[in-house]
């Protein structure tokens, strides 16, 4: 009989991301739509090589290893706070050491560094279809691998097949970006191999020295 009104407050965790949906009636009176819409969080996969040759010196006084956990440091603090990281060990096959955290936990992330251990031998194929799997399983963000590698593969695969396990992770809505690790002429064989499945998979690589 004395009229009133309704205040409705929320913000980037409320609405859609709180559960609510368009279906709810609260929906129909308010000037806004409850899907929260395609989501700006990044999910970043680190594909971390951790063969044997990961042991040898990288930059003066480091090992490569060392320098893979020094660029996985530099590039969490420059997350947003409600972004996922997942760390990724690879050799001839692939491990989880992170499973997906919010980048908040910076400290946990960076604690999992400490079980890189260098041994064994590579397989680039292998951490690529991992990336794959992970990008499949969360679909609400947007999926980025980032690989850090010193070498060729030592496990027998054809380009072709590196490339097709380049195109499934682009399939998954990903993007790959290969970092390099050693700027040997060597490598410059891998840089050629890496600028193309990168660019494949919607991404850039980057090489020391290049």
């Amino acid at each position: 009989r004395e009229g009133g009104g309704l205040l409705v407050t929320g913000g980037a965790r409320s609405y859609g991301a709180g559960g609510w949906t368009d279906a709810d009636p609260l929906a129909t009176v308010l000037p806004l739509t409850m899907d929260p819409g395609p989501s700006d969080r990044v999910f970043l996969v680190l594909l971390v090589d951790a063969s044997g040759s990961m042991a040898m010196e990288g930059t003066p006084g480091n090992t490569k290893i060392e320098d893979a956990r020094s660029a996985v440091s530099a590039i969490v603090p420059e997350l947003g706070a409600d972004d996922l990281v997942s760390l990724v060990a690879f050799r001839d096959t692939a491990h989880l050491l992170l499973p997906p955290t919010p980048a908040f936990n910076r400290d946990t992330i960076l604690d999992s560094l400490s079980e890189l251990k260098a041994d064994g031998k590579t397989s680039l194929t292998a951490p690529l279809d991992f990336a794959t799997a992970m990008a499949r399983e969360k679909t609400d963000v947007k999926c980025v691998a980032v690989m850090l590698s010193d070498g060729e593969p030592t496990i027998a695969v054809s380009a072709n097949d590196i490339a097709a396990a380049a195109s499934r992770l682009r399939s998954a809505k990903a993007t790959l970006h290969v970092l390099g690790t050693n700027p040997l002429p060597a490598h410059r064989k891998l840089l050629a191999a890496a600028t193309e499945v990168a660019a494949i998979a919607n991404g850039v690589s980057h090489f020391p020295g290049r």
